[in-house]
């Protein structure tokens, strides 16, 4: 959890440095936060991705899953927004059963990249230089 607290501040403010002082967009605008959204999320698919690459040769199942995360908290927004006459316990339930069926449905992209990587890593030698691999086998 540290790792990923440690992440959290560049990730973000390089969208809000993009999008807030460059392009001068109003930081509530709901365009500014979705695209905030997809920079930020599309920031760490990269970071996964290529950490993946770098132990596996793999990478496009991080990549689709984090690209594919703004577009279910859009969505769980628009649901909870039509929801404005139930109680606040009423949203927060809906808020958790919509997250826990979105993560549910798209979580295989992300962990079976992890097993892939995990299984190589345990079993073989790797390394980014493939010419050191043939030098271990």
């Amino acid at each position: 959890m540290i790792r990923h607290q440690s992440f959290r501040r560049p990730f973000t403010s390089i969208p809000s440095y993009l999008l807030h002082s460059l392009l001068r967009l109003s930081p509530s605008s709901p365009l500014t936060q979705s695209l905030s959204l997809f920079l930020t999320f599309g920031l760490s698919a990269l970071l996964h991705a290529f950490s993946s690459f770098v132990m596996a040769r793999t990478g496009l199942g991080s990549l689709k899953f984090f690209l594919i995360q703004p577009v279910g908290i859009i969505l769980e927004q628009i649901v909870s927004n039509g929801v404005k006459g139930g109680s606040r316990k009423l949203r927060n339930a809906i808020g958790y059963a919509w997250t826990a069926a979105w993560l549910g449905y798209w979580c295989p992209w992300f962990f079976d990249e992890l097993v892939q990587v995990s299984l190589r890593n345990h079993f073989c030698a790797t390394s980014i230089y493939p010419s050191t691999l043939s030098a271990v086998h």
